[in-house]
């Protein structure tokens, strides 16, 4: 059937309610393609939702409200209810993510300080207080305390108490000394540990970047996009970057926590300060913040779904999205340094950093 003699067009739709005939409308399509019969498509008979997608083999791609997608054929529909023309893919997709956005308020997860900044319609006067104050604090702890940190256990290391002339810089990586000596079998416990916290320290690296990537405001950024809604959106994107900054920088100063930790004990302690800091912005939201905004941005959702014409996203300026790619490559650069970071603990850690019985130059 050629695809302007169809019946069904791009838009919206509403399935066939009657199981017997909703049923029937699979039969020349078998149960384990992509198009045929399930029990979450049947679920959804009599469901209204939006055809994305048309294709030749006489079938459709359905996407509804909750933004759950499936193909079906085209007997599968019962009635048209509205015709587009096209489909504007930036409005689309701009949908979809504020649809995630609202999902994520109700579900009380993940939108952080700097989200609440830039959604905010009613910000106080005084700068120094509320969203604003908040979202500076994150922005300063994030960017500067995990550099700070591992700046000062640098210094600390190659010019350790009472000791005079240039850097120790051989304190960074003894070999001999970490191998050797007395207290043989607590510095091999040290590396065991050591290492094995940096391999969790990855794992909870690669986790944190994961749910970073599926936040609907990085998402946007990464196309030069931000919610029109929003009433500073430059906040939102100063949000995803410094996360992907606080991340690698914790990522790395981590290496060095537990290379200078005297004990599993201060291992263990010590980088969960690390872990705090990555996870500050989202620990002072609280349940009132989530109330006082969902309600609203669940107005604009279903406006946006009732209005094709109002406008959902805005562009930003082309720097945020040319930062945005650059911390990505390098947060890929900083997980491979962490995931190799226990040869490194294995091959040097001895028994930490003491400062006044370190190696002296």
């Amino acid at each position: 059937m050629a695809e302007e003699e169809r019946r069904l067009t791009i838009g919206r739709v509403r399935l066939v309610e009657n199981p017997v005939l909703f049923r029937a409308a699979f039969a020349k399509y078998d149960d384990y393609s992509l198009v045929g019969w399930s029990e979450a498509k049947h679920d959804r008979r009599g469901k209204t939702g939006d055809i994305t997608k048309l294709s030749e083999n006489d079938t459709v791609e359905v996407e509804f409200d909750d933004g759950e997608r499936y193909e079906f054929p085209d007997e599968a529909i019962g009635t048209q209810l509205t015709r587009w023309q096209t489909i504007d893919t930036r409005r689309h997709f701009a949908f979809r993510e504020l649809r995630s956005l609202v999902e994520r308020m109700n579900n009380e997860e993940d939108v952080d300080a700097f989200d609440l900044l830039a959604l905010d319609p009613w910000p106080a006067d005084n700068p120094l207080v509320g969203n604003h104050m908040r979202a500076c604090v994150c922005a300063i702890v994030q960017l500067l305390v995990p550099m700070a940190m591992g700046a000062s256990l640098l210094y600390r290391i190659v010019l350790p108490e009472e000791h005079t002339g240039p850097p120790a810089w051989k304190n960074l990586c003894d070999v001999r000394e970490s191998w050797t000596g007395d207290r043989l079998t607590v510095k091999l416990i040290n590396k065991f540990v050591a290492s094995m916290l940096a391999l969790y320290t990855y794992q909870f690296l690669n986790t944190r970047v994961y749910l970073w990537k599926m936040k609907p405001t990085y998402r946007l950024l990464k196309k030069n996009l931000s919610f029109a809604v929003m009433v500073r959106p430059v906040w939102s994107a100063i949000g995803v970057i410094t996360n992907a900054v606080a991340l690698m920088a914790c990522g790395l100063v981590s290496i060095i926590v537990i290379y200078s930790s005297e004990t599993p004990i201060d291992t263990v302690l010590n980088s969960l300060a690390l872990y705090f800091i990555v996870d500050i912005d989202d620990l002072l939201v609280d349940k009132y913040d989530y109330d006082r905004l969902k309600s609203a941005m669940t107005r604009i959702l279903e406006a946006s779904r009732a209005d094709r014409d109002m406008q959902i996203a805005t562009e930003l300026p082309n720097k945020f999205r040319w930062l945005l790619m650059s911390v990505s490559k390098l947060l890929i650069v900083v997980k491979l340094v962490v995931l190799l970071s226990p040869v490194y603990i294995v091959t040097c850690k001895g028994l930490g950093f003491e400062p006044s019985t370190r190696l002296k130059m």
